[in-house]
């Protein structure tokens, strides 16, 4: 029987622990995106966006407008000033507390992470000279694109909160990033984009992109020395930007692999990559059998950007009781608020792929302008 063995870089990744007009008839729930495409939002059935003129990225109106969701988005690179998620949820609600009367606190903050992504919640009663509203403000950034945030505003009248509130945390809930695309055209089929981040990566012809669903699968496929360390992989692991594998699944040997994923710098904001790799390589050595460095971190460039490089050896284990002798490779490219992490592996012999091949996606990886 065919089993799935690929190897996978989440080893460092969890080391490393955002109206007018009447409505038109729906007959089910809709999907509907912010003006750049990048971030996508499930509403109930009769809501619709607003035809009318307004500030937001994305707004959209309930059936008898009694309630309404208004989004903003940002960029790392559009944000003059290089804000903070955090600083963009602040400034919104200062906003609007400059333009209401007895603006205060309604609901307590919360914050829930769930399915890759963080909401920080908090709602505030206020008044204008239409009578008074409840705001819910929702910051939602995303794991999987550091450098992408949004704030939902949304807004109901407090008699309608209790009717609408269940609803309205569905909305944030529901959003996802739509920010990386492969294309399918005959053209540059090859090619991985994310517009966010101004990655592009090209696989060589004889590889193949992977879905998040299968980088789920093959995580729960390798076997660490211990489960606590299982369980801290499991839950610290993102979904990749991209997975790029030698082999279609199933493969029965080690699948050569290369993964980009990104991540918040946070307490690492200011170091350099090598830097990054040294203070997480030092638990290398008791997480796999048989581990040895080949390269310690040093400096490199990645894009034309600097990064961090090192290489390692172990024998990586799977539950039928076979072992694989790898090859491990890192980098890591700071970014400013966010840093990649990009992983390669492949049998120590290369006989299932080789390290050649790696190195050309590698060089191959550009950042132009999101």
């Amino acid at each position: 029987m065919k089993v799935r063995v690929m190897w996978y870089a989440v080893l460092a990744v969890a080391f490393l622990t955002a109206c007018t007009g009447s409505p038109p008839k729906a007959t089910g729930p809709v999907s509907l995106a912010t003006s750049s495409g990048r971030v996508e939002f499930d509403f109930p059935a009769g809501w619709f966006p607003n035809p009318s003129n307004h500030p937001f990225d994305l707004q959209v109106l309930s059936e008898r407008e009694q309630a309404n969701t208004g989004v903003f988005e940002w960029t790392s690179v559009n944000v003059d000033g290089n804000y903070r998620p955090r600083e963009l949820l602040e400034i919104q609600i200062s906003d609007m507390r400059s333009q209401r009367e007895n603006f205060e606190v309604f609901e307590e903050e919360s914050v829930i992470r769930a399915e890759g992504k963080t909401l920080t919640s908090i709602v505030y009663s206020g008044e204008n000279q239409s009578g008074p509203f409840l705001y819910a403000y929702t910051l939602i950034t995303f794991e999987a694109d550091p450098a992408l945030a949004v704030v939902a505003l949304q807004v109901v009248l407090p008699e309608k909160w209790q009717q609408f509130k269940p609803v309205l945390k569905s909305i944030t809930a529901s959003a996802r990033t739509r920010v990386s695309r492969v294309s399918a055209s005959a053209d540059d089929s090859d090619v991985f984009f994310s517009p966010t981040l101004g990655l592009s990566i090209t696989k060589l012809p004889a590889w193949n992109f992977f879905t998040a669903e299968q980088n789920r699968e093959n995580l729960e496929r390798v076997l660490l020395k211990d489960e606590e360390l299982q369980a801290l992989v499991a839950k610290y692991s993102t979904t990749p930007l991209v997975l790029i594998a030698r082999h279609q699944e199933p493969f029965d040997d080690l699948n050569p692999s290369l993964k980009v994923n990104a991540r918040p710098t946070g307490q690492l904001e200011g170091k350099s990559g090598s830097e990054i790799l040294s203070l997480i390589s030092g638990s290398f050595k008791d997480t796999f059998q048989d581990f040895a460095v080949l390269q310690h971190p040093t400096d490199t460039k990645v894009g034309g950007q600097p990064a961090g490089y090192m290489s390692m050896n172990y024998s990586l284990a799977i539950p039928d009781g076979r072992t694989f002798p790898t090859t491990s490779e890192l980098w890591i490219v700071p970014r400013g608020s966010y840093f990649l992490l990009i992983g390669a592996g492949t049998r120590q012999d290369e006989k299932t792929g080789s390290r050649a091949d790696i190195n050309a996606m590698l060089n191959s990886i550009s950042f132009g302008s999101p």
